[in-house]
């Protein structure tokens, strides 16, 4: 008999059976010796092998969470696998998530079938799926939405393959939910990331990131993870659930993951300027003096560092230390000032640099947040490339290093489900002047912004704001925004000033000043908690806006864009209902009352577009 517990949360095995309870769900796999666990089906072969149960353990791991390991060989196939459970206490769902590793004697099989990693037996009355886009930098437009979502009445035989999530409903609104944690887009399939199989009942996950071709015997490759989660209330139920379960999953580091980054790259094609000659130390160097005046906390040096002034080796793989001409005394040029005026550094890397070369940068200068670009894990070896350098990177920082990716391209990257241990998403490149498919326009940032927070934290994504007087004004409106409401878009989520900001005009450095501090004061309680989308889908003519709840405390922001034409609107909250709210103008410091009525409609009022409300309560 095994026995663990963490809190309200425990595993048990007895007899065949295994339990698995975190103090809200419980799951329970038969799995005497002998057999193999009917949920996951590799490469259409296990199911119906031959298996050997060779170890159930439990333990728990950083007073986090309860990991649960079940060994099983199947001998006829030299398979070795492990199934892996996540229980977290009180949460509403599980995660599970294969390893595999082949024993001496395999050899790929010549003919296979797809696996699949979970299987969930769910009578639906409607399903409903979802995912996000990547390639934002080619989705700067009206009719490029963020999201995809599909709503299916007709739910006896679907194959879902573009999705990263599904919903199962009961007709009374409760239902269970499965999120692949992969990174798999809308757009992007990746690398072997299947489908969501229903037929009769039954919904199979399918697609482990792994071909028979992938396994060697020098180690357990990790497989595409699955979120298996309880919901009830309808779809405002299913997005509290996602969003409740990824914070576990992804949490918040208060001391690493709560900053305001400045970014060199966001300035490029304004000028004449060589665009990576923006990394230059003496340019660095200004923009870190902007960046303190202006209470930014992370300066991120990105792409050109490595370049010579004026250029770049074309074809050539550069050292991957700072180039001479841009840094006569190395990154001690940058890194002294940084530390005098209490601004962490960043910096940008090519995926193909080594581990080896990260870390000495990181070292070298106190680098504390990487971007990691140019990505394509179209294959394993790649994925798993990646993965390791990121791990060990973070490892030799003592877990204190932050790793940003984007998704920004259409290439496979991590996407918006995996990898977000190391680090936060870049959303999208939004730049002034060139190219014109990524300009810079509030109204779609806003309208981005706002479909991510349906099935996401924003908080683990970061949010551009541009400089506003540099916009090319023949291609986008945000002239006729204030820095103020931009700002207010920005911070959402994860804010990145993707700019060189030294190039800010002395009254947009009073404005921009005066907002981070308002913000920094709440940014804590921000980040502590679930945003939702409220309002209408931002297209420049709405009143829309975001909801933070953290139990009954909260945050109500609202922004009535720049082609509407109404002083009020009537908004329906996510909560409460039917009461007086008393909530304090973040601006203001003004108190007032309003009344929410049973449907959880208020009155808002903005005396002007391009304006905003930001009420605390």
């Amino acid at each position: 008999m095994i026995t663990t517990k963490l809190n309200n949360a425990y595993a048990a095995y007895e007899n065949g059976t295994l339990e698995v309870n975190t103090g809200k769900v419980s799951r329970k796999w038969l799995w005497p010796n002998g057999s193999t666990s009917s949920d996951y089906n590799l490469f259409a072969l296990t199911a119906h092998s031959k298996a050997e149960l060779r170890a159930i353990d439990a333990y728990i791991v950083n007073d986090r969470y309860i990991e649960v390991v079940v060994i099983t060989t199947y001998p006829e196939l030299y398979l070795c696998v492990k199934y892996v459970i996540w229980a977290y206490p009180g949460a509403s769902g599980l995660r599970t998530q294969l390893f595999v590793k082949s024993a001496a004697g395999y050899t790929p099989p010549a003919e296979f079938g797809n696996s699949v990693a979970e299987t969930v037996t769910f009578p639906a009355a409607r399903i409903k799926a979802a995912g996000y886009y990547n390639d934002t930098q080619n989705r700067n437009r009206i009719d490029t939405e963020l999201i995809r979502e599909e709503d299916y009445t007709d739910t006896k035989s679907l194959t879902i393959d573009w999705a990263s999530m599904i919903a199962l409903f009961n007709e009374d609104g409760s239902g269970v939910c499965v999120v692949k944690e992969s990174h798999k887009c809308v757009n992007q399939t990746g690398y072997e990331t299947g489908a969501f199989v229903y037929h009769n009942g039954t919904l199979a996950v399918t697609g482990i990131g792994l071909t028979p071709r992938d396994i060697t015997e020098d180690r357990y490759r990790f497989a595409w993870a699955t979120w298996t989660i309880y919901f009830d209330g309808g779809d405002e139920g299913l997005e509290t659930a996602i969003k409740a379960f990824d914070r576990l999953r992804f949490p918040t580091d208060e001391t690493r993951d709560i900053y305001i980054m400045a970014n060199t790259w966001g300035n490029t094609g304004d000028d004449d300027t060589p665009v990576h000659d923006n990394a230059a130390g003496e340019t660095v160097l200004k923009d870190l003096a902007a960046a303190a005046e202006l209470g930014v906390d992370v300066l991120q040096v990105d792409d050109g560092w490595q370049f010579p002034m004026g250029g770049r080796r074309e074809g050539k793989t550069p050292p991957w230390y700072p180039e001479a001409s841009k840094y006569p005394t190395g990154w001690d040029m940058i890194s002294g000032p940084a530390r005098k005026l209490g601004v962490t550094l960043g910096v940008w890397f090519d995926w193909t640099a080594s581990a080896d070369e990260m870390i000495d940068n990181m070292r070298l200068a106190d680098f504390k947040y990487f971007k990691i670009d140019f990505a394509c894990l179209n294959t394993r070896e790649r994925l798993d490339l990646l993965v390791d350098k990121a791990r060990k990177l973070r490892a030799s920082s003592g877990g204190d290093v932050r790793i940003n990716w984007d998704v920004t391209e259409i290439q496979p990257r991590m996407g918006y489900y995996f990898g977000r241990e190391f680090g936060n998403v870049y959303l999208e490149n939004r730049k002034p002047r060139r190219p014109t498919n990524v300009i810079y326009t509030p109204y779609l940032v806003l309208r981005d912004t706002w479909q991510l927070a349906k099935y996401a934290n924003l908080n683990k994504f970061q949010i551009p704001l541009q400089n506003l007087d540099r916009i090319n004004r023949e291609v986008s409106d945000a002239w006729l925004h204030n820095f103020s409401y931009c700002a207010m878009i920005a911070f959402m989520g994860s804010p990145i000033l993707f700019q060189q900001v030294q190039y800010l005009t002395p009254e947009a450095r009073r404005e921009l000043k005066e907002m981070i501090s308002i913000y920094k004061k709440h940014r804590d309680a921000l980040y502590r908690c679930i945003v939702y989308p409220i309002g209408s889908k931002p297209d420049n003519a709405s009143w829309t806006g975001f909801q933070f709840i953290d139990g009954e405390h909260g945050h109500i922001v609202l922004f009535r864009e720049l082609n509407n034409t109404s002083d009020t609107a009537s908004i329906r909250l996510k909560s409460p209902r039917g009461c007086d709210m008393a909530v304090t103008n973040v601006m203001t410091g003004k108190s007032k009352t309003f009344t929410v009525n049973q449907a959880g409609i208020a009155t808002f009022s903005i005396s002007t577009p391009c304006g905003f409300l930001w009420y605390a309560y």
